[in-house]
């Protein structure tokens, strides 16, 4: 039975007690060591269970202050209700927790100036690494790129290819370009001539305007934004209903008097809203019109009919994530890479 720890400071040897192991060994797995030297997981999860039971919490500012590793990643993500964006902090937290490592969670807002002081106060808290979600380039400002490379390990996870520039970091980049261009193909396979892209016209959705028109001109299909692209007024600021915003935008734009036989929303709530607004405007799902969404949530199947959707594999691309930021923690003369990772096209009925 564990001992009662509410009157006692809980040290590496507490643990080591507890576990019957000795010190070096507890130290070495906390330290997320135990793979790196062979520890059997079945030593290294009793480790971890009895840290936790006790509430162990190692002294990692002292550790960062003496300039030792503080065991801790800085988490710099933009909070979304999309899912599968939405899962991200939780999977890499999971994932980094499994190696031994403590996160520090905060929400860029996809603000510039609060990435800045983010990650400068990260920096201060001398965290070991530093994971950052930029999104796109245009959250990549001198400034930004500068405090960055202060980071001896840090991994930048990107939905559109990023200019490296002077960036030091490993880039992992989830394009939704690929998905987008198949979406593209299959219209064009299934007869269609007037593909149309609804999307919100904003700085961070340009890239899927660009890859949308580019894949289009490929076929040799009009690509000019006044016929290929409906253009979504931004969303109300603490408004997360985007099913509803989607359907009042098709309701006051009258997307019914637009000429088009697919669409592509960048969203699934845009893509069922869209499939519910063509129903009650006479035009079926897909036989006079293809509808695709995008990112796949779960209850893309449960739809009627069931929406096709780009799916964006987020577990695989926290993984990689993951193993990236420590592979260059073990190897600190590791070359950063670029990998860059595809999305696909998942068919469903909406899509014909």
């Amino acid at each position: 039975m564990l001992m009662d720890i509410t009157r006692n400071r809980i040290t590496l040897q507490s643990v080591a007690t507890h576990t019957g192991l000795g010190r070096s060994t507890v130290s070495l797995v906390l330290n997320g060591r135990g793979n790196e030297l062979g520890i059997a997981k079945k030593t290294q999860d009793r480790v971890f269970k009895v840290a936790r039971k006790l509430g162990y919490r190692p002294n990692s500012l002292a550790s960062g202050l003496a300039g030792k590793k503080t065991q801790t990643i800085g988490l710099l993500l933009p909070s979304s209700p999309f899912y599968p964006q939405n899962l991200i902090p939780q999977e890499l937290s999971l994932l980094l927790h499994r190696q031994g490592y403590h996160t520090y969670l905060v929400d860029s807002l996809q603000d510039q100036d609060v990435i800045l002081e983010s990650l400068t106060e990260m920096a201060s808290r001398r965290v070991d690494g530093v994971v950052f979600s930029p999104y796109h380039n245009h959250f990549l400002t001198p400034a930004i790129r500068e405090v960055l490379n202060q980071f001896s390990v840090s991994v930048l996870l990107a939905h559109e290819p990023i200019v490296r520039g002077s960036l030091r970091g490993h880039i992992v980049c989830e394009s939704v370009v690929p998905g987008i261009h198949e979406v593209v193909d299959h219209f064009v396979k299934t007869g269609r001539r007037r593909p149309m892209l609804a999307t919100n016209m904003t700085t961070s959705n340009q890239c899927k305007i660009k890859a949308f028109q580019a894949a289009l001109s490929r076929h040799g299909l009009k690509a000019g934004e006044e016929v290929s692209v409906f253009g979504i007024s931004r969303y109300l600021e603490g408004d997360p209903d985007y099913y509803t915003h989607f359907l009042n935008q098709f309701e006051s734009k009258h997307l019914d008097e637009r000429e088009f036989d697919a669409l592509l929303c960048t969203s699934d709530e845009g893509a069922v809203a869209a499939i519910n607004y063509l129903q009650e405007h006479n035009r079926r799902v897909p036989e006079d019109v293809a509808v695709v969404g995008l990112n796949d949530t779960p209850l893309a199947k449960g739809i009627r009919p069931p929406l096709a959707s780009v799916q964006r594999n987020y577990r695989n691309t926290c993984e990689l994530v993951v193993k990236r930021l420590i592979e260059k923690l073990n190897q600190p003369d590791l070359e950063p890479g670029y990998d860059d990772l595809r999305t696909k096209f998942i068919r469903r009925e909406s899509a014909g």
